[in-house]
């Protein structure tokens, strides 16, 4: 399965931190010298670096109190900065194998005004009070968001779809979907597909009312049991065998432990894309 053309993601990797034990770090260096926190002094926080992906630095910073937060610094020193929990998107999940359910967040660069180019982000793993797992990647064109979903991958443990969603234009966007997941303590991307695209627009509601309506996308990735083997289905649009615009192609993933992927599980089947369509009354200015 292709990777999605505005979809870039390179060089995972993972740092840990506990807030139990003492945080395996070292005083902020100088780089941080312009990254300002209000009601923090950086320097006294210690900072853990995360491999670098993309243009900018990413720092895993630990204040006094417990207080974390993330500094993106760029080429010229430009610094920006945020909490761990100020996130873009978030989901709940048995994402850390023997944590049991943590929380996932999706934490965007606020620096990063192109969305055109290249923009680190980090994903974060949190149990509670007691860890943070730190993931960063590089993502491309997410400027109408992300949304974080989880998805049943083996009996005990959830894998992490995140969906990037780029503008086409005219209030409309296009779904792009990679899958993540964590194993021996580090970030794995296993999978990714195109959803299609999520058409906005209004139309006339009851009693003289007006709708703001989505359709879409017409694809999906979902987790299914067949047999008790749990398995990954996804549908993308513009793979039918026959070119047919109202199909696509339904393909069935399986996780291998061994090599920590998903490989394909049966036969390729024709699916019906969907078509469903959410409308809301549009808020009075």
């Amino acid at each position: 399965m292709a990777a999605p053309h505005h979809l870039f993601l390179m060089g995972l990797a993972v740092t840990m931190a506990s807030s139990s034990s003492a945080f395996a770090a070292a005083p902020a260096p100088p780089t941080l010298s312009t990254c300002k926190v209000k009601g923090v002094d950086v320097t006294t926080a210690t900072a853990e670096k995360l491999p670098k992906d993309g243009k900018r630095e990413v720092f895993h910073l630990v204040a006094p109190k417990n207080r974390r937060f993330l500094a993106f610094v760029g080429p010229r020193g430009r610094c920006t900065v945020i909490p761990v929990k100020r996130a873009a998107a978030r989901a709940w999940g048995n994402f850390w194998p023997g944590k049991g359910r943590v929380k996932a967040f999706v934490l965007e660069d606020p620096g990063c005004v192109d969305k055109e180019s290249d923009c680190t982000s980090v994903l974060a793993f949190k149990q509670k009070k007691s860890a943070t797992m730190l993931g960063a990647f590089r993502i491309r064109g997410c400027d109408f968001g992300h949304k974080a979903t989880a998805l049943r991958m083996t009996a005990t443990l959830d894998s992490l779809q995140v969906d990037c969603h780029s503008s086409v234009g005219a209030g409309d966007y296009s779904v792009s979907a990679t899958v993540f997941m964590l194993a021996n303590n580090r970030l794995r991307k296993v999978l990714n597909a195109n959803l299609g695209h999520v058409q906005q627009g209004s139309e006339p509601g009851p009693n003289g009312t007006s709708l703001s309506c989505t359709r879409g996308p017409e694809g999906y990735i979902k987790a299914v049991t067949r047999k008790g083997i749990h398995l990954l289905e996804t549908l993308e649009p513009g793979h039918s065998h026959d070119d047919d615009p109202g199909m696509g192609a339904v393909k069935r993933w399986r996780f291998d432990p061994e090599t920590l992927k998903f490989r394909r599980h049966g036969r390729t089947r024709e699916g019906a894309l969907r078509t469903r369509k959410r409308c809301r009354p549009m808020k009075d200015d």
